[in-house]
């Protein structure tokens, strides 16, 4: 059975529980002393709790940061669903389109339940176009882009 995880509160030096925490900041700092560049990073829990890591420059190249990324922006295109093979599955996708404030463009493709959701969403709209809000996505070149 997976332990259970506890709020960030009951973290100190001789208790580490496991955490469950979303990535809520994350910036470089170059130190004074060194010109040594490290990542540190902001977690917070369901409770409101907040604690802090650093990424030290020796472990920067090892971080993944595909995982770390976070777009909002209106929709401003939703595409046609597709049904696509990869890795031997089936899977649904739909491509959409974020603009942001100043204009920048992303595409986004998204996958699985979240298509069903985004049509769903799309049928219900009032007024403007929504704003999407994708948090800790994953990115990657898809089709050359």
């Amino acid at each position: 059975m997976a332990p259970v995880a506890r709020p960030v509160k009951e973290v100190d030096r001789s208790n580490k529980p496991p955490l469950k925490v979303r990535i809520v900041r994350r910036f470089y700092r170059t130190g004074a002393a060194s010109n040594k560049r490290s990542l540190e990073i902001v977690f917070h829990d369901s409770e409101g709790g907040r604690i802090t890591g650093i990424v030290k420059s020796l472990n920067l190249e090892l971080l993944d940061n595909r995982f770390v990324q976070d777009v909002i922006g209106k929709v401003t295109e939703i595409h046609n669903p597709q049904e696509k093979e990869f890795s031997g599955k089936r899977a649904r996708l739909i491509e959409i389109v974020l603009e942001d404030l100043s204009g920048r463009q992303v595409s986004a493709t998204l996958w699985g339940n979240y298509v069903d959701e985004i049509l769903t969403f799309e049928g219900n709209l009032k007024a403007g176009p929504p704003v999407l809000i994708l948090q800790l996505c994953r990115a990657e070149v898809y089709r050359g882009e």
